[in-house]
């Protein structure tokens, strides 16, 4: 009696351990390299006067990026990033600044962490960045990137 337990304990693992490694993995499909400019709109508004470093916001890739003849990274996906700086217009007339981080790009159900800054947006009186705002930053490293699972 006991070896049929155990026979039949053996069987589901073997089965349980056959379905597990028959689900598709998505293998990496490509690596954006450092210096590879990204486009994106602007999710929420950003202004010298509102915002503080630390804040958090969240943009969508504006244009897909292409490596190889391939879609690495699509229109649509998600980024995620903080506010560096935000130095609000000085009474003596001194412009203000913003200086963005990207932090983390979402394609599907995959994250992946990014080290990315804007250059400096110079403040105007009002919002600076509205939400829609077209931007454009560059990857200061490569990202190794999956593409998203179709359903």
């Amino acid at each position: 009696m006991h070896r049929v337990i155990i026979a039949a304990i053996l069987l589901l693992l073997v089965a349980a351990t056959v379905a597990v490694s028959a689900r598709p993995y998505a293998a990496p499909c490509c690596i954006v390299r450092a210096g590879t400019p990204v486009d994106v709109v602007l999710q929420v508004s950003l202004d010298t006067e509102a915002s503080e470093a630390g804040d958090r916001f969240s943009a969508r890739v504006a244009t897909p990026i292409y490596v190889d003849g391939k879609v690495a990274v699509p229109e649509g996906a998600f980024l995620h990033g903080h506010v560096v700086l935000s130095d609000p217009l000085s009474r003596d007339g001194r412009r203000g600044r913003l200086i963005l981080a990207y932090d983390q790009l979402r394609i599907g159900d995959n994250a992946y962490g990014l080290r990315a800054r804007s250059g400096i947006y110079h403040a105007r009186q009002g919002t600076d960045l509205d939400a829609g705002s077209n931007l454009r930053f560059t990857l200061d490293r490569d990202v190794s990137v999956r593409p998203a699972r179709s359903a």
